[in-house]
């Protein structure tokens, strides 16, 4: 040795080398540990991805197992819903078949109803049938039927169930007619014919009413006026709705035009012959060349007439009187064929008479007859005539404020106006010589003079509603002053018998309402020197005031108050010298 520290180790090696692997020893154990601990690490890791592979599988089973479930649960839940679609579909089919059925039942129900009602009310009819005849037999028995002639005296009330008030006026203003009580005296007590049972009825009705004028009223339970109602309903046509204007049954009862009642009635009653009445002739057709030949001669007569000079007076004389027979002769002929006639003579001679209808050409003075018609209700229209007044009156309260005054017109100017009219619009004059176009005029005059003159006031307008003039009448009428006769050298009434032309006032149905087939109707009647008031059952004798005639209270009522409807005058007797 060389006396130097030997650093190396013993087999050589520095110490410091061996000092240096002492030390790294420890290291590589240190990192052998961790190569263990890093190679046990992935066990680990296995192991707990084993164990969360393991628990995700038994999620996944689990969650596998709650989707079975549910899908089962929605299988079943969607079988629900479809059976109970199927479930409402039945209901709904059953539902309709239900209601199908249920209409089914309720028109059932109905028919069987009306059925019901129906054979109740036929029922009924016949059971009141069976009452009225027992009645009319026992007052035949009793001699009361025998009767021919029934007086009037005192007015008396009838019994309105509810909408009788059109046709019970209208009987009042027949009853207080001279002359009508008399001829229905006549009826034949009992018959089969609706016409003539209509007739039997109501003359059984005047009756009753001559007994009850000491009470002044007849009673709603009145055999005479249901017996009334029922004849009627057999014998009037159909009107309203395809029914006869007057009802048994109250219920089915309306309110009514007492105009068409009226015409209706006496239509009625005019195909009735009663007993004394000789066999009408029967109704023959229109000769129609006869009808020409009148009518072509009566031209040529006026023409002569025309061509005469004015101071040959016989020759003019001869004409006029030629012209005169060819137009009795013409109107003879048109009454002889008319449908329209009266067959019943004894109210023939009450209501009917004839007017003759004519046209005159204003520029070469052609005169010919064009119609000579029977008549029994003649018409004056007052809307047509009121249209401009009224026009005037509604305009004058729209501007100043203040209640116009309701527009008048006089009875004899709307005759006269009624009774002259222009041709059709278009119409040529026949005359070769002439052939103008809007010179010719109509004309209607009385021929026939009727011995009771019932005028109706036509106040319907376009509209429907009625027309609010007020109409002057008077007590007294005469047709020659206001030149609406056509004589032959006398007036003649219905019998071709000289007549006076003067008329009074006896009876006047007035109307309150808007419409002819609503509202309220009563009578006047002339007793003696004063105006009694029948409204259905009350009766009033008004002699001061407003309503104390039927003129005062026709000018004295506000717009839509009373206004007359119907007026009946009867012919003076007495012929003028």
């Amino acid at each position: 040795m060389n006396g130097r520290l030997n650093v190396h180790g013993i087999y050589g090696t520095p110490i410091t080398q061996v000092l240096t692997d002492a030390e790294r020893l420890p290291q590589q154990q240190q990192q052998q540990q961790q190569q263990q601990q890093q190679l046990q690490q992935p066990s680990q890791r296995v192991l707990l991805q084993q164990d969360n592979q393991t628990r995700q599988s038994h999620q996944l089973q689990h969650h596998e197992q709650i989707l079975l479930e549910e899908n089962f649960r929605l299988c079943a839940l969607r079988d629900q819903v479809q059976h109970a679609e199927l479930q409402e579909k039945r209901c709904e089919e059953v539902s309709k078949e239900l209601a199908a059925r249920l209409g089914s039942l309720e028109e059932c129900r109905s028919e069987l109803h009306r059925v019901v009602t129906q054979k109740y009310s036929e029922l009924s009819l016949r059971e009141e049938r069976v009452r009225l005849l027992q009645w009319q037999i026992d007052r035949y028995k009793a001699g009361e039927a025998s009767l021919r002639d029934i007086p009037v005296g005192r007015p008396v009330g009838l019994p309105n169930r509810r909408n009788d008030c059109f046709w019970l006026a209208a009987l009042q203003c027949l009853r207080h007619t001279q002359g009508f009580s008399k001829a229905l005296s006549y009826a034949a007590p009992f018959s089969k014919q609706p016409a003539a049972k209509l007739a039997g009825s109501l003359a059984r009705v005047l009756i009753a009413m001559q007994n009850a004028e000491a009470e002044g009223k007849l009673n709603h339970d009145n055999c005479a006026i249901a017996e009334f109602r029922v004849n009627a309903m057999e014998a009037l046509p159909p009107s309203d709705g395809k029914k006869t204007l007057v009802q048994w049954d109250s219920a089915e009862q309306r309110q009514q035009d007492t105009h068409e009642f009226l015409s209706q009635l006496l239509a009625c009653l005019g195909e009735v012959q009663f007993d004394g009445d000789p066999m009408p002739s029967p109704r023959g057709t229109v000769d129609k060349a006869r009808v020409e030949a009148l009518e072509k001669e009566l031209l040529e007569t006026n023409r002569e007439r025309r061509r005469l000079r004015s101071d040959e007076s016989e020759g003019r004389s001869r004409a006029t009187l030629n012209a005169g027979n060819i137009i009795y002769e013409y109107s003879m002929v048109q009454w002889a064929a008319s449908c329209t006639r009266m067959r019943a003579k004894a109210l023939s001679a009450i209501f009917e008479g004839q007017r003759l209808s004519s046209t005159t050409c204003g520029s070469c003075a052609r005169f010919c007859a064009s119609s000579a018609e029977p008549l029994v209700i003649e018409e004056v229209k007052l809307a047509a005539h009121a249209q401009d007044s009224g026009w005037l009156f509604n305009l004058q309260g729209l501007f100043s404020g203040i209640p116009a005054t309701i527009p008048k017109v006089d009875l004899g100017e709307l005759l006269r106006e009624n009774s002259e009219s222009p041709a059709q619009e278009g119409y040529r004059c026949p005359n070769s010589a002439c052939q103008r176009v809007g010179t010719t005029s109509r004309s209607t005059k009385f021929l026939r003079l009727p011995a009771t003159l019932i005028l109706h006031v036509n106040r319907a307008q376009a509209d429907g509603s009625r027309c609010e003039a007020a109409l002057e009448f008077g007590e007294y009428l005469d047709l020659n002053s206001l030149g609406l006769v056509h004589h032959f050298g006398k007036p003649l009434s219905r019998d071709l018998e000289p007549c006076s032309t003067r008329y009074t006032l006896e009876c006047a149905l007035f109307h309150r309402g808007t419409t002819a087939r609503s509202g309220h109707y009563f009578a006047y009647v002339l007793m003696g020197n004063y105006w009694a008031r029948i409204d259905d059952d009350r009766v009033t004798l008004a002699h001061r005031g407003p309503e104390a005639t039927p003129m005062s209270l026709e000018v004295s009522e506000p717009s839509g108050g009373a206004r007359v409807s119907l007026l009946f005058y009867k012919r003076e007797t007495v012929a003028p010298p």
